[in-house]
């Protein structure tokens, strides 16, 4: 019995050391620099799927605007990004983003990576 109850306080310990972190403690330069308008770039696809692209991209918006961000229309951008050779976000990941400030006025720019996406089939 003294075994299980000591296994249980190790785990119980082991399980309290992992606190979660505070968004701001995980994302400290959004936080301290308070963007106020977000240009998202096209999500990075490291997957097979060609449609996971443009499904993801057009899914981010909402909850940015939930949050009070102002953010660029995805249609109006992602028009702008194929027109101007800006599609992939590859590109630009490790780059300068002077010109999406000069040409947007955009506080930030979002980068996301897709590396898994599977489709759940729904059974009527």
């Amino acid at each position: 019995m003294k075994k299980i109850i000591g296994l249980i306080i190790a785990v119980v310990s082991l399980a309290s050391c992992t606190t979660p972190k505070t968004l701001s403690e995980q994302y400290p330069g959004m936080y301290e620099e308070k963007p106020l308008t977000i240009a998202i770039m096209p999500p990075i696809n490291q997957t097979t799927h060609a449609e996971a692209k443009d499904y993801f991209y057009t899914t981010m918006y909402l909850p940015l605007c939930e949050k009070g961000y102002y953010v660029y229309s995805p249609y109006l951008t992602m028009e702008m990004f194929q027109q101007e050779s800006a599609y992939d976000s590859e590109l630009f990941l490790d780059g300068d983003l002077t010109p999406f400030r000069n040409v947007l006025n955009a506080d930030a720019a979002m980068f996301t990576i897709i590396k898994d996406w599977r489709r759940n089939k729904l059974v009527g």
